[in-house]
């Protein structure tokens, strides 16, 4: 199994994909054999591209990304962990006023009466 990944809500990661001459990641890296093909078991917390890898945290929760070599069927999993988002503080306020144009015939500082 591949390192655990813990994250927040918004952010995404570029998976890195090796293939060993050894077992469990020792002996010389080799290209892989076949298309490498991604999928989350908890799509509602964490997406990933099928083709690429890309990966995209949705919601709190759980989920494990597995990615495949279809050339020689090796296979490892990432369990992702995803935490909320913290609220953000706001840090500045800005005003604006937009003016409303003068009523027809009306003069600037007139009264009405009625």
């Amino acid at each position: 199994m591949g390192a655990p990944v813990t994250g927040q809500v918004g952010q995404t990661g570029t998976p890195l994909v090796q293939e060993w001459s050894g077992p469990a990641g020792t002996g010389n890296v080799l290209p892989p054999v076949g298309a490498i093909g991604y999928v989350s078991d908890t799509p509602a917390v964490a997406t990933v591209d099928p083709v690429v890898g890309t990966l995209t945290l949705v919601s709190a929760g759980t989920a494990n990304i597995t990615a495949t070599d279809a050339g020689d069927n090796l296979s490892d999993t990432v369990a992702v962990t995803v935490t909320a988002a913290p609220p953000q503080t706001p840090v500045s306020l800005t005003l604006n006023y937009t003016l409303n144009p003068l009523s027809a015939g009306r003069a600037p500082g007139a009264s009405r009466r009625f």
